[in-house]
């Protein structure tokens, strides 16, 4: 009980760090309320799997992470609400033909994964968020061939995206 006790005052300190630590998730209703009620506005119809807290350029984002129709989506977002960056499970025909065709061709006779759709609708600058208009949306694929791991960004169009 005392562990509950101290962790829950770690939680409304904003001191994470026990969560950190020991790979604990946390109730984002407590931590962040707002985020909370963003997510539940923007996912109506998702179930949250679990949620947690890290810095990120200064600023403490929440990730929420998400299932809809047996499809996995992570949100990343900061205590105030604004969401910064979504990842969604996707299937190759989900794509853009010239990404799906561009994967395709880079995963070869190997073995998709992972295959996301990332939006990226704000970054984090020096503790600040800067919204991005229009959002950065590309395709991460995670793969193996020939017995090593590989992954890889790319547009709609196909075109290599950089890791930022």
């Amino acid at each position: 009980m005392r562990f509950v006790q101290r962790w829950n005052a770690t939680v409304r300190s904003g001191l994470l760090l026990p969560m950190l630590v020991l790979g604990c998730s946390l109730d984002l209703n407590t931590a962040a309320p707002q985020a909370a009620e963003a997510v539940e506005a923007a996912f109506p119809n998702a179930r949250l799997v679990k949620a947690s807290s890290e810095l990120e350029g200064g600023l403490r984002v929440y990730e929420a992470t998400l299932t809809e129709d047996g499809r996995t989506t992570d949100v990343l977002l900061t205590a105030e609400g604004t969401i910064i960056e979504v990842e969604t499970e996707v299937d190759l025909t989900d794509l853009p033909s010239t990404a799906a065709e561009r994967l395709r061709t880079i995963v070869g006779d190997g073995k998709m994964t992972k295959l996301e759709k990332v939006e990226v609708r704000a970054r984090v600058e020096t503790g600040s968020v800067v919204p991005l208009d229009p959002p950065s949306i590309f395709y991460e694929v995670k793969y193996w061939r020939g017995g090593l791991p590989g992954e890889k960004k790319v547009g709609a169009d196909g075109g290599d995206v950089g890791d930022d």
